[in-house]
Order: structure tokens, then sequence, then C-alpha cells
């Protein structure tokens, strides 16, 4: 799983972080796009660790109203991305079956909240690195 990791990561971010190596270690991770991977905490641990890892221009996602993952989507998703890290957070969450959940979505400064409804986890395996 890291060796993919890590070919991923060098493949499409040549000019890598310490920072960048430091997160292969933890969660399950998603290449939304060239340009987007999100990092999805499997636990209160990897929760606390990947939060402490953030850059100021990373976008954190976390449902508002269940138990639920962080999700640490680096460099700058699109819309889409932004879309579908929201839904990638709901399925991972505790959010009831079918049902649509709020999630705080943070960049910089900014705080907003998209509607995702949840979908079974194999709907983004395609995603998973």
């Amino acid at each position: 799983v890291f060796s993919r990791r890590l070919k991923d990561l060098l493949s499409l971010n040549p000019d890598f972080s310490r920072r960048d190596v430091e997160l292969l270690k933890w969660g399950r991770h998603f290449r939304l796009s060239e340009n987007a991977k999100v990092v999805v905490g499997r636990n209160q641990k990897e929760n606390e660790v990947i939060s402490s890892l953030r850059k100021k221009a990373d976008t954190m996602f976390r449902v508002d109203s269940f138990p639920g993952p962080t999700v640490l989507a680096t460099r700058n998703p699109s819309m889409e991305g932004i879309e579908l890290a929201a839904a990638i957070t709901v399925a991972y969450s505790d959010t009831p079956s079918d049902q649509s959940e709020s999630v705080r979505v943070t960049r910089g400064c900014n705080d907003w909240s998209v509607l995702a409804r949840k979908r079974g986890k194999s709907d983004f395996y395609r995603f998973m690195i």
C-alpha cells in the first residue's frame, strides 16, 4: 500500500515535501484528479494526526451531525472534487444509509457547507490508491 502511495506522489507531485511523505503513512488515500488527493482518517488517532498535518492551503472536511472521519484534500480540488470529497466523508461516517448530510468544508479562513448523500464505500474504491 505504501509503495503505491509513494509512486502516486512521485508521479503527480515531484516537488513534494516531508509533510507529503508523512501523510502517506496515515488513513485511506483517494486520488480524485491529478490536482487533488484526499486522505481519510480511519480512527480518532489518525483524525488527530491528519488534522495536525494540515497546511493552510489544504481543504478539510467533517460531517456536522454524526461521528466520522477527518478528511484532508491536498492541493486545490475543483468544485467537483470538493463534492466528491464530501461524498467520501459521508460514506465513511456514521450517517444513516441513504440520508443526506451537511459536510463542513474549511480552506484557510473560509468555512462553508456542502450537502452529500450517503453512498456505499464501494462507490469510491476506483479512486483508492
